[in-house]
């Protein structure tokens, strides 16, 4: 089985080794070694944009979807919270599974493939003279929906495009978790609305046959950043919020200096219950304040964790350890946030929270990690490789490439692989070094990753 706790990264320059490996695989043909190295280079860069295309509007998808769920006055709380749950930690079997083991992947693949809207290799287009309806904007986004988040009529309440070809491919993918799959599909509609009225602008995007590697790697990718985003960033959004309240505390009470810079995240700690271990600067803010014996502070902190435990539905509780911890009983912040030695499974109570904060002090916060107005980075195993190089014909075709070098090295690549066990690690090795030189160490645009399996 694939683990990826031991891995080697090898980085190179893009064309220098796609062509270094083509030298090496035609010595007595230079110009198909040319040949083969550029068409490789140019493939490897449509689908890197291609993905990085995808990416954003996932992410964008995302955000819509934490939002309106967020702000739904009509799903029940318990549906909400599962959602903000299935977002961060697979729960397939009622446990949850620190990020970065297991982690939301399945949901961030989800997301992905709403965006491709079907697996097949060609997508229909858009059938521009066709009318749809979209709910009114003003409503709640899920005003059609069950309180339980299911829908009775999906074939029209999830319609994102006209005649929407992709709808009943994509119900049928999420048919293990159909308020999922809602929630995403809802997010699609969204996203699609944008368009109505001059769908010549809606971006052309590909289908993800022969991508499933390459769709797992970049889930993956989002499910860490996702969490990472969320609760590396937690402690100061909330420093932001409890910022504001002081400034309205202040105003109260202008006998009393409520300005040290330190003032809001020492109570962000306390309100948390959250150790000052080694934040020497905090302690001595929490001395110069005089915190034990003020009132007004210590009744100002219970206010806050009141007011945050209304705003996670759970209330803030201490825990020392994992097997102490129950989400019925309340929210251990050091949980949620991984702090310390303090593993982290509780991070989707932080959502709410987070939202909340933003909507009460107007402040800026980013739940979802945003997509990027430049091309990140590429990765390729073994697995992803293999897909890739052997089906060359159809990538030619689907980015109008030269159909007579991808035939070409598809046949040298179908050769090189013959002889070798699939489940050997000199198998997942020959994949690679077939498609680049692996031995140069330069700056590149990709990452080609073997994993080894232990």
């Amino acid at each position: 089985m694939y683990t990826t706790t031991e891995m080697v990264t090898f980085q190179a320059g893009l064309y220098s080794s796609l062509l270094a490996a083509a030298l090496a695989r035609n010595s007595k043909n230079e110009k198909e070694a040319y040949r083969q190295a550029r068409f490789l280079q140019m493939l490897l860069r449509k689908i890197t944009f291609d993905l990085n295309l995808v990416r954003q509007i996932a992410r964008f998808m995302e955000n819509l979807a934490v939002r309106a769920v967020f702000e739904s006055m009509h799903l029940d709380q318990k549906q909400k919270q599962l959602f903000y749950r299935t977002l961060l930690y697979s729960d397939e079997q009622e446990k949850r599974a620190k990020f970065g083991e297991n982690g939301g992947r399945k949901t961030q693949q989800w997301f992905l493939k709403a965006v491709f809207g079907t697996s097949k290799k060609h997508s229909q287009p858009i059938k521009m003279n066709s009318q749809i309806f979209f709910p009114s904007d003003t409503q709640d986004t899920f005003q059609d929906f069950d309180s339980d988040g299911m829908v009775s009529d999906p074939g029209s309440v999830l319609l994102a495009i006209p005649e929407d070809p992709h709808l009943e491919h994509l119900l049928k993918l999420f048919e293990s978790n159909k308020v999922l799959g809602n929630i995403i599909l809802v997010a699609r509609r969204e996203f699609c609305r944008g368009y109505q009225g001059h769908w010549e602008e809606y971006p052309q995007l590909p289908t993800s046959y022969c991508m499933t590697g390459l769709i797992e790697e970049l889930a993956c990718t989002m499910d860490q950043e996702t969490v990472s985003n969320l609760v590396n960033n937690f402690l100061r959004h909330q420093a932001m919020f409890i910022k504001k309240q002081l400034e309205d505390l202040q105003q109260q009470h202008l006998n009393v200096d409520l300005s040290d810079k330190l003032l809001p995240e020492l109570l962000c700690y306390i309100i948390d219950f959250l150790p000052l271990d080694g934040r020497t600067d905090l302690e001595h803010t929490k001395d110069l304040i005089h915190y034990e014996q003020s009132q007004l502070l210590q009744e100002f902190v219970e206010n806050q964790r009141r007011k945050l435990g209304e705003m996670m539905d759970a209330p803030v509780v201490k825990c020392d350890k994992l097997d102490e911890l129950d989400d019925t009983r309340g929210v251990d912040i050091g949980f949620a946030i991984g702090f310390g030695d303090k593993q982290c499974v509780q991070a989707d109570f932080l959502i709410p929270a987070l939202l909340r904060m933003a909507k009460d002090a107007d402040i800026p916060i980013t739940i979802i990690p945003e997509g990027r107005p430049v091309n990140m980075p590429v990765r390729f195993g073994s697995r992803q490789t293999h897909q890739l190089l052997g089906n060359l014909s159809y990538f030619a075709e689907k980015y109008s490439l030269d159909r007579e070098v991808a035939q070409s090295i598809e046949t040298q690549f179908n050769d090189h692989i013959a002889k070798l066990n699939k489940n050997s690690s000199a198998y997942d090795l020959a994949c690679i070094s077939f498609l680049a030189d692996v031995s140069r160490q330069e700056m590149c645009f990709f990452f080609f990753t073997h994993y080894y399996r232990v």
